[in-house]
């Protein structure tokens, strides 16, 4: 891996509003571009959505965003840059309590 960038922070009120706003414009910036949305939750509960980016013959992950803010005001943004086993990613998610990765297998 080149990159890993974790930011886990308790969100209230306005801040918590603001963040989801954020969220969005990270899922349109994305969304757009070469990367493919693979969870998506938004409810009054929860927004959460996790990408990855794949190399162009689709056989290797090299890049994943995790963004998500839940009703109790956790919040969590996540970037790995470079070759990704989703294997380890999703213990690596346990281990750290990362919201959204700790489910995820190859």
């Amino acid at each position: 891996m080149k990159l890993i960038k974790v930011y886990s922070f308790k969100a209230t009120g306005y801040n918590a509003k603001e963040i989801s706003g954020k969220i969005d414009q990270i899922d349109k910036k994305l969304s757009g571009k070469d990367w493919n949305r693979i969870v998506k939750v938004k409810s009054s509960n929860e927004n959460t959505n996790v990408y990855i980016k794949a190399t162009p013959d689709q056989k290797n992950i090299v890049g994943l965003v995790v963004t998500s803010l839940d009703e109790d005001g956790e919040a969590a943004f996540v970037n790995i840059v470079g070759s990704i086993d989703m294997d380890a990613l999703g213990r690596l998610g346990n281990k750290f309590n990362i919201p959204s990765l700790e489910n995820i297998h190859k």
